[in-house]
């Protein structure tokens, strides 16, 4: 089985934290998740999967969950374990989420829960990417020490929450998407 704290070890900035997610700081993620029949979840950074065991466990009829992880290791691990037919792993970078979600019958995601760090010199690509691919109204869930004004600059902002039973102790920023007019 990989190791998060090597693939921490071998690429600091791509894996963001040296273990996994914490259950604690899962169950503060999957609080903002309300999934619907036919919904089109989007999980990026999703490690060795313990965010996405959670999500599979509420994937309503016809939904689709888009899993995206880059490490090749965890990858393959989550192919692996998620078998389910309404499962997508994909191993690519959040800003070619579009791409995925016409490859998968979408225009937009109902919702995006990111653990990918904002304190990497691509979040404010990664951050116009999920605005464009987040249907209006639709809730972005990004975990981060770092990002409250990224954040809000191009969505309703509306609250985090710290989660010091992690490592490191993490921030869950709760997000809707607004119009492109109201867009800071």
């Amino acid at each position: 089985m990989p190791s998060f704290f090597k693939g921490f070890l071998q690429n600091p900035k791509r894996v963001g934290a040296i273990m996994e997610s914490s259950r604690f700081l899962v169950d503060k993620i999957m609080k903002h998740v309300e999934l619907r029949e036919n919904d089109c979840v989007v999980e990026l950074g999703a490690g060795l999967g313990v965010v996405t065991e959670r999500l599979v466990k509420i994937l309503p009829e016809g939904a689709k969950l888009l899993t995206f992880e880059l490490n090749p290791e965890f990858v393959a691990e989550l192919k692996e374990r998620f078998k389910d037919p309404n499962v997508a792993v994909i191993q690519d970078k959040a800003q070619n989420l579009g791409k995925h979600l016409q490859e998968h019958g979408y225009e937009k995601a109902d919702i995006v829960v990111s653990i990918v760090p904002l304190k990497h010199v691509q979040a404010p690509e990664i951050l116009s990417t999920v605005k464009d691919c987040l249907k209006e109204g639709g809730k972005y869930i990004q975990v981060s020490l770092v990002g409250k004004e990224m954040l809000a600059d191009k969505f309703t902002y509306l609250h985090e929450e710290w989660t010091f039973l992690n490592i490191p102790p993490e921030k869950v920023h709760v997000c809707v998407n607004r119009p492109p007019s109201e867009t800071g």
